[in-house]
């Protein structure tokens, strides 16, 4: 009877094991699948290193990120498109190249993004820290 019994756990111990393996196999794919690219637009991105799906680029940045960032620069250009986890990151590491970015493209790339609690947090985004990118600040003082 003993003997039955045990043989029994290990048969349903290799069952749960096999099932949880195969439910991380199916999780896992459909990631991969959801994260292919829908659309062309991606294609216009800088050049970078290839990451992983989950973390990115972030395993290639070392005790040293500066570091890390100047040798990838060296390799992928003076402007590198990076993945910090699931977010794009777009590294400029020459003055002339800075200067392009912060000074001639400074519209598309200077506007923070809209979300519900960075409104509610900044009074519709009327706040100083929150406003969008234009000539005149959104902030007004009504307590004058």
């Amino acid at each position: 009877m003993e003997i039955f019994l045990g043989s029994l756990n290990d048969i349903s111990l290799l069952w749960l094991l096999s099932t949880i393996t195969l439910l991380l196999v199916i999780v896992v794919v459909s990631y991969c699948l959801r994260q292919v690219p829908k659309n062309k637009k991606l294609e216009n991105l800088p050049p970078g290193p290839p990451h992983l799906p989950i973390i990115g680029n972030l395993h290639q940045l070392g005790k040293l990120p500066h570091v890390s960032l100047y040798k990838l620069s060296q390799k992928y250009g003076p402007v590198m498109h990076l993945k910090l986890g699931q977010v794009p990151a777009l590294v400029v590491s020459s003055p002339e190249m800075a200067k392009e970015v912060l000074k001639v493209q400074d519209i598309k790339c200077c506007n923070r993004p809209d979300s519900y609690g960075m409104r509610k947090l900044s009074y519709n985004r009327k706040d100083i820290s929150f406003s969008p990118y234009g000539d005149y600040p959104k902030m007004r003082s009504n307590y004058l």
